[in-house]
């Protein structure tokens, strides 16, 4: 683990978009193999050598010995189960944040959140009150990776904290996190806040409302951006969920303006089938469905612009085809030897009607008695997949 070069095209990869670190293969390999041992043998049995393997390197003070440290953390940490351990291997990590060389800092970093997401609550109580500044300290580091990551970590540390811890960090959390938000434009990093941002909106609920005339403008000028990174569709995406979330966390009468605002938008949102639009529609559903929740009757003013859309969809033909001859079927489809031939079945597009038919249902029950004008259409929808095609049978 401690074979890592230092490379200086290291900061500048884009791990969304390419292989990172391929000469990295023997320091990843021994990664995977810390976890097989101490998986296998059980970490009663592999607790001494481990710690006294991970304190021999952290001594040696050479950036590919405290890489090597940090990565065995990582491994090892859903496997530890003695609290006077995990709070050594926390302080090992904590130490190496803040470390001079930026790739000891972003393992130090990926470690923590590793251990954050393995450990309990328990640990996240005794150690939030450390992890925090530090983690906030880290999101301003000058290179993009690194501070992708702190947020990231900062997300793992308060996404099991009880909400009153929570609520003691949130305004240095926020102001960090909208600076970041205001004055970057790396992707990793404009993804990490969003993600962060939502999971304080998630996490504290009523005590979120103080934040909120600062976040909402913003994301909803996210939402209608298309150009620079925040318009990518997976960025877009995430805006419209944290204007869900921010919804969610404040209710039906304080997020109603900004409800209007974020349908207009959605409703603006052209249905196209390539991967990465269909990316921002799995998003755009998601938040639909926790908008009608929060807006309950009222959410139904928009439903004669989306259901013919949603009707559409559901439509088993657009999911079955007829084979022609020898011809092959892709990997999202399969074969299905009927009476009328053999069909081709697309269960992408399967799941998408599923997906599809969930979130008309959440429709129906929110909007409750506002449905009423739309429960024919939409029967007459549904029998199409139930009695009223022979497509429906090969679904």
């Amino acid at each position: 683990m401690a074979m890592v070069e230092d490379d200086p095209t290291w900061a500048a990869v884009d791990e969304q978009a390419e292989s990172d670190d391929e000469d990295d293969a023997l320091h990843k390999s021994g990664e995977q193999k810390v976890d097989f041992f101490v998986d296998k043998l059980g970490y009663d049995a592999t607790k001494d050598p481990l710690t006294a393997t991970v304190a021999k390197y952290a001594s040696q003070g050479s950036f590919n010995a405290k890489i090597a440290v940090c990565t065995a953390i990582r491994a090892a940490a859903e496997y530890v189960t003695d609290d006077t351990t995990l709070d050594v291997f926390a302080q090992y990590t904590v130490s190496m944040a803040c470390d001079p060389h930026m790739r000891v800092r972003y393992t130090a970093l990926l470690a923590l959140g590793q251990i954050c997401h393995d450990q309990d609550p328990k640990f996240h109580e005794r150690w939030h009150g450390q992890f925090v500044p530090r983690l906030i300290m880290a999101s301003e580091d000058p290179v993009d990776r690194v501070a992708a990551m702190a947020l990231g970590a900062l997300e793992a540390m308060i996404a099991d904290l009880d909400e009153a811890f929570v609520a003691a960090h949130a305004d240095p959390i926020l102001k960090m996190t909208v600076r970041k938000m205001q004055s970057s434009s790396n992707t990793a990093v404009l993804e990490a806040a969003m993600n962060l941002l939502g999971s304080m909106a998630a996490g504290m609920e009523g005590e979120f409302e103080p934040y909120y005339d600062e976040l909402m403008p913003m994301f909803l000028g996210l939402v209608k951006r298309k150009d620079g990174a925040a318009a990518s569709p997976k960025l877009r995406g995430k805006s419209f969920e944290c204007v869900s979330l921010l919804g969610y966390a404040v209710g039906k009468q304080r997020f109603a303006p900004a409800f209007a605002q974020a349908m207009e938008t959605i409703l603006a949102v052209p249905l196209e089938t390539d991967e990465t639009s269909i990316l921002l529609i799995d998003y755009i559903r998601d938040a639909l469905e926790r908008m009608c929740k929060v807006m309950g009757g009222d959410f139904a003013q928009f439903l004669p612009s989306m259901l013919p859309g949603i009707y559409a969809a559901i439509r088993p033909d657009s999911a079955v085809t007829q084979m022609r001859g020898e011809e092959e079927h892709a990997d999202d489809e399969i074969a299905v030897d009927t009476d009328h031939g053999m069909m081709k079945v697309n269960t992408t597009q399967v799941e998408e009607m599923i997906a599809i038919v969930h979130l008309l249902a959440v429709f129906i029950k929110e909007t409750g008695e506002k449905f009423f004008d739309f429960v024919g259409p939409t029967a007459q929808a549904m029998a199409g997949i139930l009695t009223g095609s022979d497509e429906a049978m090969y679904l």
